[in-house]
């Protein structure tokens, strides 16, 4: 069976899934070291790289069954990956410019505890309203994109950008006038 074409497999993986998955199986076998590969190369990062294939192999899994064959299932496959793999990098680029921000002006004893993120993170926004520690907690515990939260918020996306900021702003001044 390992030697059926793409398109036999997925044609088999449609109409197996979810109930047998040996077709889907075979297939990702197949794709798995070029996945791993395309996914490393763009986050030079092993355990990244791993979670993120992981993330993948779910990803086809559920959405093999409604795969149209309007492109290769390699193309399509690589296009799942690439969108996986930026949403890794946009995730991990967010996380390292608010780890940075705060480790710029925040207080040493911070940093320390910055794993223990939620009950800080609690800490940072206390004083502000509730809209906008909604909107800093829907951007960074959530992990949000300010699209969408504008759009839970009932706000533009003008509006809620300008709430984001000012509530930063609103932190950094405090963590200021505390030093």
């Amino acid at each position: 069976m390992t030697d059926l074409s793409d398109e036999v497999l997925v044609d088999r993986a449609q109409q197996e899934l979810p109930y047998n998955s040996r077709s889907y199986q075979i297939l990702m076998q197949r794709y798995q070291p070029y996945l791993y590969r395309l996914i490393y190369a763009s986050l030079k990062d092993a355990d990244e790289s791993h979670d993120v294939l992981q993330e993948v192999l779910v990803r086809v899994y559920k959405s093999l069954p409604g795969f149209k064959k309007e492109s290769a299932f390699k193309t399509w496959l690589t296009a799942i990956t690439i969108n996986r793999c930026n949403t890794r990098h946009d995730k991990i680029k967010r996380e390292a410019r608010f780890k940075d921000l705060w480790a710029r002006e925040a207080p040493e004893s911070y940093e320390h505890q910055f794993d223990h993120h939620d009950d800080e993170f609690g800490r940072l926004i206390e004083g502000l309203n509730y809209q906008e520690r909604q909107i800093l907690s829907l951007r960074f515990v959530a992990e949000m994109e300010l699209k969408d939260i504008a759009e839970i918020a009932g706000l533009k996306l003008s509006a809620c950008k300008m709430k984001f900021y000012r509530s930063l702003e609103k932190i950094k001044a405090r963590q200021t006038d505390d030093s």
